[in-house]
């Protein structure tokens, strides 16, 4: 059995037991030399969940300020289950240097590109999954993206 596949299995039994969703995020975020990563989770648009492994950020300003506002989120939001996105698909380079959350929220821990899935999104359940990598990185190789999808449920 591969890594992809084991995780695979973790988020599964992660899915069951929640107080899992740190070690299995930890797993993630080690396999993919990620600065950190990180797990919401919604009912009827309100935030039931959330865990990470790796990141120093401010949950609740990004919650506050962030979530459900921000490019990423707001394309999450629409993305069908088991979708995979990164910054770069989303926003161009000049938004990078003038919204918030990519100039100043990011940076200041010491974060930058991010590939984000969405692990549940139906009308009243939504999950999202993010692999967050360190600053100056926003463009990821055909096999990094290849392994974030495939920790995504088909």
């Amino acid at each position: 059995m591969d890594d992809i596949s084991e995780l695979q299995g973790d988020i599964l039994d992660a899915a069951l037991a929640p107080e899992d969703w740190c070690a299995v995020l930890d797993k993630i975020h080690r396999r993919f030399d990620a600065s950190g990563c990180d797990l919401y989770m919604f009912r009827n648009d309100e935030l039931v969940f959330s865990a990470g492994a790796g990141l120093d950020v401010s949950v609740p300003e990004y919650i506050e300020r962030f979530i459900d506002r921000e490019p990423r989120s707001l394309a999450l939001s629409s993305l069908p289950t088991g979708g995979i996105i990164t910054d770069l698909t989303l926003v161009t380079r000049s938004t990078l240097k003038t919204s918030d959350y990519y100039a100043e929220f990011l940076p200041r821990f010491g974060l930058s590109g991010c590939i984000a899935g969405s692990v549940i999104n139906t009308r009243t359940h939504r999950a999202y999954l993010g692999i967050h990598f360190p600053t100056g990185r926003w463009e990821f190789d055909h096999e990094l993206l290849a392994g974030a999808r495939r920790l995504q449920p088909m």
